[in-house]
C-alpha cells in the first residue's frame, strides 16, 4: 500500500515555470507544472535537467496558463523530492520551504 505524504491537496494546474539551481548553477530552465499545492509542485523539463533529492532550488510559477513573464515575486525556494526521467523529460517533484497561498499555486 503506497502512504500519500503531501499535506496538501494537489491541484491539476498546467503553467509556465522556471528553475535555477545555485548549487549546481543551472540558470533558468524552462518547464511547466503538472500539478501544484500549497507546500510543493510536480513541475515537466525538458530537455531534462540533472537534480537530486534534498537540492535546494529555485523555482518560478506563473500566475496565469498564458503568462510569459516571469517576476521575482512568482519566486519560491523549493526542495527537490523526487526527480524522475522518461526519455527527454524529467518530472521533478518539489516541496517548498514555505507555504505558498493556493491563489498563488492554483
Amino acid at each position: 500500500m503506497t502512504v500519500d505524504r503531501r499535506t496538501s491537496p494537489r491541484l491539476a494546474v498546467s503553467r509556465p515555470a522556471k528553475l535555477r539551481c545555485p548549487q549546481t548553477g543551472l540558470r533558468y530552465l524552462p518547464g511547466r507544472t503538472c500539478n501544484v499545492s500549497a507546500s510543493g509542485a510536480l513541475v515537466e523539463f525538458d530537455p531534462a535537467p540533472v537534480l537530486t533529492p534534498g537540492q535546494t532550488i529555485e523555482l518560478a510559477i506563473a500566475p496565469e496558463a498564458t503568462a510569459g513573464l516571469l517576476r521575482p515575486e512568482h519566486v519560491v525556494t523549493a526542495t527537490v523530492v523526487r526527480s524522475l526521467a522518461h526519455g527527454r523529460r524529467r518530472y521533478v517533484a518539489v516541496r517548498f520551504a514555505q507555504p505558498v497561498p493556493l491563489a498563488q499555486a492554483g
